[in-house]
């Protein structure tokens, strides 16, 4: 059998494509459901998250911020990272207020 390096990676390009559009899928299904977040002011005014709370109550405590960044693309808002238990993941701050993607 010979190995043909070429057309195994013209597949590796064809699933990678396609989990892409698969995620961009999943993504685009996404709804904002706000939040509650729950802060603190330092004495030098930064505003520290540390807990979100969802509609249902349920409250997730925020280990750690690691950074705050403009929401990409079609987000609108500022998009805080945030770490919760051992998961990155992503709230997003507007006029309104929280939300996050579910």
């Amino acid at each position: 059998m010979q190995f043909n390096c070429k057309s195994l990676y013209i597949e590796l390009l064809i699933l990678s494509i396609g989990q892409k559009m698969k995620f961009r899928e999943e993504v685009n299904r996404m709804q904002k459901v706000p939040v509650t977040v729950e802060t603190e002011r330092t004495p030098d005014g930064r505003i520290m998250i540390r807990a979100v709370k969802l509609q249902n109550g349920r409250r997730f405590w925020i280990k750690r911020v690691l950074f705050y960044s403009a929401s990409p693309g079609e987000y609108e808002g500022l998009r805080a990272t945030v770490l919760i238990g051992r998961s990155e993941k992503y709230i997003y701050k507007t006029d309104d207020g929280w939300y996050v993607l579910a």
